[in-house]
């Protein structure tokens, strides 16, 4: 660099080095003069932060017109540019600068009109900033995706008397879930964690509650923990997977028993108000660890079902989903059920009426024996439309929604 004449005090020629992150060491540089000429000649050296607060670390006054090698040492660490300052009174001597090394990192962002270059700490590495990572010491695991939300549950509804219609309480098992989708840098899924817990079992029936993950096969799952299984209703591979299917199939528990804690006799839970029979559930924390990264894995809460008092091939899924190989498909047709394999129509009436749902929020379902038409008075008029009208059926927003007496609180 070479600067233009100095010959003024109060107004130096300026070279402003780009942002470093600085390290102990020395700036080194080479400089002399043109000519020594007119009255002094000077060059000052600053160190400059990003709050542009300015540190003198050289006051030179030129002697010659030789060259002169200089070696700063500084110990800071953090942000700075380096300032030269050359400024002079009188004649016509240009100062130059050449060879000049700062200690540290190359730190100016030219995309940003040569600002701070935003440093980034990856502590695993895997090409994400800790502060965007939320498993920034975990290679495998970037991302926690909550359905519904992190502090949100969902609503699973049965009714456990398919293929007959039955009281159509909606009672009969009541699962609310969250699932984590724990994905990768690359957004593939590598873990799900799903939080279930039983809320109501109204009814005689011992059933069982697992989950299917379509289009997922058993070789793609490492390791399933968290299941509350003591019975011989599932037969469990290594893996945590029920032995004998194509998709991967996920037993969850082989009796509501299980988790639940209930106060008084009977089997009711939390379905008969003003008696016994209530009580709390155990929040049930389910891990899925994949063998490798998947794509897709389709909408949680994916495709879960009840297995009918102990029998395992009686099946019951939410509308259209299909059933697992071991469901006994010669059930179907048969009661009030209006199921087609070859129309890939599923655990319906003749009028869309469902056994099982899936509703977005924490559910308020029926006491016992009350048919959920009389409770919810949307819900035929949702099922005749196939899904089209009163998507929001089981919302509170006024009379004409819900019958609040024929509801358990």
């Amino acid at each position: 660099m070479r600067t233009g004449q100095m010959s003024n005090l109060s107004n130096p020629h300026t070279l402003l080095s780009p942002w470093v992150d600085m390290t102990a060491g020395n700036i080194t540089f080479n400089t002399k003069l043109t000519a020594l000429n007119g009255g002094g000649k000077f060059m000052d050296v600053v160190l400059i932060d990003e709050n542009e607060n300015a540190t003198v670390i050289l006051e030179h006054q030129y002697s010659s017109a030789n060259v002169e090698n200089f070696s700063l040492p500084v110990s800071v660490s953090g942000i700075y540019k380096v300032g030269f300052f050359f400024y002079g009174d009188g004649g016509n001597s240009r100062g130059i600068l050449d060879d000049l090394s700062i200690p540290g990192t190359y730190a100016s962002d030219p995309g940003n009109d040569c600002g701070v270059l935003q440093l980034v700490t990856d502590t695993d590495n895997d090409s994400l900033a800790d502060e965007d990572d939320d498993y920034p010491n975990d290679s495998t695991k970037a991302f926690n995706n909550f359905y519904p939300g992190e502090n949100n549950f969902n609503t699973l509804a049965f009714e456990d008397l398919w293929p007959s219609q039955g009281d159509y309480d909606f009672n009969d098992l009541v699962v609310d879930y969250r699932f984590n989708e724990i994905t990768n840098a690359d957004n593939e899924v590598v873990e799900i964690i799903a939080n279930l817990q039983v809320r109501a079992v109204g009814g005689s029936q011992n059933n069982g509650f697992a989950i299917q993950l379509d289009n997922i096969s058993p070789a793609d799952i490492a390791s399933v923990s968290g299941q509350e299984i003591t019975g011989s209703l599932f037969s469990i591979a290594g893996n945590g997977t029920e032995n004998g299917q194509t998709n991967a199939v996920i037993p969850v528990f082989d009796s509501a028993d299980n988790v639940i804690n209930r106060n008084g006799n009977g089997s009711f839970f939390n379905t008969v108000p003003d008696t016994g029979g209530t009580g709390t559930s155990d929040l049930i924390n389910l891990v899925i660890t994949f063998s490798s990264p998947q794509q897709s894995l389709g909408n949680a809460p994916y495709n879960p079902f009840l297995i009918k008092n102990q029998q395992r091939g009686a099946e019951i899924h939410l509308a259209d989903r299909e059933p697992t190989d071991l469901a006994d498909t010669s059930l179907f047709g048969t009661g009030e059920d209006d199921s087609s394999v070859n129309a890939g129509r599923y655990y319906k009436t003749i009028n869309n009426l469902p056994w099982a749902l899936d509703v977005n929020t924490e559910f308020k379902y029926p006491v016992e024996g009350v048919d959920i038409i009389q409770a919810y008075l949307n819900l035929a008029e949702w099922a005749l439309s196939n899904g089209e009208f009163f998507t929001d059926w089981y919302s509170n927003n006024n009379s004409s929604y819900r019958d609040n007496s024929k509801i358990y609180d």
